[in-house]
């Protein structure tokens, strides 16, 4: 409340000032110079807004550009740590089979699909999400 109390204070009192300078240089017949400093404030209020939309839509962009960057992080991120995964699996059956032990055919098989499977979903979502990119800049 204080504070709205202070804005509506400091508002009537510019308002004020603004109407004793009109006063005085309507008074010493330069109405022409007051109609010109009116003009290019209002000039400079257009200019200060553009600039503030400006500058909001660099900030906005900004925040895009980096969602983008940390969801390809985290994309690309899972994806190493599941190739990551198979390729370790695929090593311990190696190690399994070289010292004897036997691991299932099976077993094998069904780490290739997983891989094939991590790798043809990963790239085709990111053939997708280039897809729906193109289009959307139509």
């Amino acid at each position: 409340m204080g504070t709205a109390i202070q804005i509506e204070m400091a508002l009537d009192q510019a308002k004020r000032f603004e109407d004793e300078l009109q006063l005085l240089f309507m008074q010493s017949g330069k109405v022409d110079v007051w109609n010109k400093i009116k003009s290019r404030a209002a000039a400079m209020d257009v200019e200060s807004a553009h600039d503030a939309r400006r500058a909001k839509e660099a900030a906005e962009k900004h925040k895009k550009e980096m969602d983008e960057v940390i969801e390809l992080v985290l994309m690309a991120s899972v994806f190493l740590i599941l190739i990551g995964a198979i390729f370790i699996a695929y090593f311990l059956f190696a190690l399994m089979s070289a010292f004897g032990y036997n691991a299932q055919a099976s077993y094998v098989e069904l780490l290739g699909q997983w891989g094939m499977l991590v790798m043809s979903a990963y790239f085709g979502g990111r053939t997708l999400e280039k897809i729906m990119e193109m289009r959307s800049k139509k």
